[in-house]
């Protein structure tokens, strides 16, 4: 299967990465925060700034805007999506910039929100740590003209486009068909989460669990939705515990990175590779030494760098006037050249990739 499975995603493999972002408190650089935010730039090849105001040549009302992209937390998958997102900016003349919270806090990302409407940006992107949490702010936004555009965030209400690049459902079959493989189809397993407010991390272990009820039997789940708050140590400490609880303990399902990798050196520690599977949404470059030794046995992404480019197209069409996306709208990017349409504003790409223990992991460049 895992290899039918690599098969069926060969198309997204130069794309990749979960959304997900690890933070380790011991070891995480982080610069912004809520009360002084500062955007983050991405240096082209040149050493040059990617954010520009163009050439001078006259353009429509649409090009050249100035857009914030508050993400959920400082970390190198969001440092990925930059990258979308300066490669949109150096091509249309647009200013763009990225706001990371220090920590993975939904108040600190409604600060910045406030800060983005003060500065009268004319877009605001969003990747919700609480979807409920920014709802009233990202309001206010669109009230006072400004377009709103979200990822990661299928439930929100205010916005004006979302871009997910897959359906939840699919993100967490495929998984669950990753984990019972590795635990041949039979035995306990837990999951764990990064934070309980994440509406699409609880819909990916929502769809796994249910999948595994239906197809996998002889599995059993012990334990569910242990939280992490994103930080790989607590994750680690919670995955060494659920060892001791359950001595039996065959996989190991979370969400994002921070869960995935404390996973990852729980297995590592306690000698467990190959014994003890584990699945969850990183990037390559995070999870590669532990793919490589069989601490984790598969990574689940897609490329924040063709959602973060996304985003803007989108940004730009609906500033043309576009309210509403026709199914099967042709984005030009890659993963998003048919994406099925739910509402008329919220669209789903095909951009699902799969990075499995013992694979090269030196062919993703993040």
């Amino acid at each position: 299967m895992k290899k039918l499975t690599s098969i069926i995603l060969t198309f997204a493999i130069l794309l990749s990465v979960t959304a997900c972002g690890a933070q380790n408190n011991d070891n995480q650089d982080v610069s912004q925060t809520a009360a002084a935010p500062e955007a983050k730039s991405e240096e082209s090849d040149a050493g040059e700034a990617q954010t520009g105001t163009g050439d001078g040549a006259e353009t429509a009302a649409s090009e050249g805007f100035t857009m914030g992209v508050v993400v959920k937390v400082d970390v190198p998958w969001f440092d990925r999506l930059n990258e979308g997102l300066q490669k949109y900016a150096e091509e249309n003349g647009c200013t763009i910039n990225l706001y990371a919270p220090s920590t993975p806090d939904a108040s600190q990302q409604v600060a910045i929100i406030e800060d983005l409407i003060a500065q009268k940006v004319d877009v605001i992107g969003i990747v919700p740590n609480s979807a409920e949490a920014v709802e009233t702010v990202l309001q206010k936004a669109r009230d006072e003209g400004i377009v709103v555009i979200s990822h990661e965030a299928a439930n929100l209400n205010s916005t004006d486009a979302d871009i997910e690049a897959f359906t939840d459902q699919a993100f967490g079959e495929f998984f669950m068909q990753s984990l019972a493989e590795s635990m041949g189809y039979e035995g306990e397993y837990a999951t764990i989460i990064e934070e309980l407010t994440n509406a699409n991390h609880n819909a990916w272990l929502d769809a796994a669990v249910a999948y595994q009820k239906e197809n996998y039997p002889d599995m059993t789940l012990v334990s569910e939705k242990t939280e992490t708050k994103a930080d790989v140590n607590q994750a680690q400490s919670i995955c060494e515990e659920l060892f001791k609880t359950y001595p039996e303990l065959k996989g190991i399902m979370g969400t994002g990175s921070a869960d995935v990798i404390g996973a990852g050196l729980a297995i590592e520690n306690k000698g467990l590779a190959g014994k003890v599977a584990a699945t969850g949404c990183t990037s390559p470059n995070d999870a590669a030494q532990y793919l490589n030794n069989g601490s984790i046995s598969m990574i689940g992404l897609w490329d924040p760098a063709n959602a973060g480019y996304a985003m803007c197209i989108l940004a730009k069409m609906v500033m043309d006037g576009t309210t509403e996306f026709p199914e099967g709208v042709d984005l030009g990017i890659d993963g998003y050249n048919q994406c099925t349409v739910r509402d008329g504003r919220y669209l789903v790409g095909s951009d699902m990739l799969g990075i499995f223990a013992g694979d090269d992991v030196s062919l993703y460049p993040f």
